[in-house]
């Protein structure tokens, strides 16, 4: 795991033209490597209440685990 001192921008999902902040001393998991030349985090969050969201269909070719990635960037201008 690794500790952020540097703010990232969060790259919205496809479409969403936004950009958010994960800010510094957030606490990044390394999951996987990619031969790509990059690398996979999870971050864990608390939430009170309930989330609104959507419900994500399992589809036969996910095989039980359906996993949809965002990007994170250096903030512009660091």
């Amino acid at each position: 795991m690794i500790r952020t001192t540097q703010p990232l921008t969060i790259v919205g999902p496809d479409g969403d033209e936004s950009r958010y902040v994960l800010p510094p001393g957030t606490t990044l998991y390394e999951n996987k490597h990619f031969p790509e030349g990059f690398t996979r985090y999870v971050v864990y969050f608390n939430h009170k209440g309930v989330v609104a969201h959507e419900q994500v269909v399992m589809e036969a070719e996910h095989d039980g685990s359906y996993i949809d990635p965002l990007w994170l960037e250096d903030v512009a201008g660091d």
